[in-house]
């Protein structure tokens, strides 16, 4: 994702649109690997302010993910905003690295995405996930386990708050 700065750092002009779409099944870095079900769009404006880039914009996609609590795939839609500083030198960690007239904007887009995904995904919710018992799928109906049995051993904790 190569986004071609020649002309603002020239000073033809002063701000650059620019549209980015990424057509690809998988996105991935290290450990996080995400299945991109629509085409992957970013969308924004460049800016030069002597050495300092600043890209403002939107980045797009639906990925697939796992519900947290019933394990089946869904849809789920990514509309990120974001505001990132790209430099010639690597200051610290909440700049980027640009080198010469082009950004390469494949790092800023999985950071983005990475930090904007829920800790736990939900399908929905009102999900009511999997027995504990047979493991069946409780939103697609109720199962015929006997949910009463108490652990002996905790048995005396059902009573404990009981007359307070």
């Amino acid at each position: 994702m190569l986004l071609n700065i020649s002309d603002l750092i020239k000073g033809n002009i002063e701000v650059l649109p620019f549209e980015i779409i990424l057509n690809k099944d998988v996105l991935e870095r290290d450990d996080f690997k995400f299945v991109l079900l629509s085409p992957l769009k970013v969308v924004g404006n460049a800016y030069y302010d002597g050495g300092l880039v600043k890209v403002k914009g939107n980045i797009s996609a639906t990925v697939q993910a796992q519900c947290s609590r019933c394990l089946q795939n869904f849809d789920y839609d990514c509309n990120i905003d974001f505001d990132e500083n790209f430099t010639k030198e690597h200051e610290n960690e909440e700049t980027y690295y640009y080198n010469g007239s082009t950004i390469d904007l494949s790092n800023m887009v999985i950071d983005n995405i990475i930090l904007s995904m829920p800790i736990k995904f939900l399908c929905s919710e009102d999900c009511k996930g999997l027995c504990p018992i047979c493991g069946k799928n409780l939103n697609n109906g109720s199962c015929n386990c006997e949910k009463g049995e108490i652990d002996p051993r905790f048995a005396v904790l059902k009573d404990f708050f009981k007359g307070n």
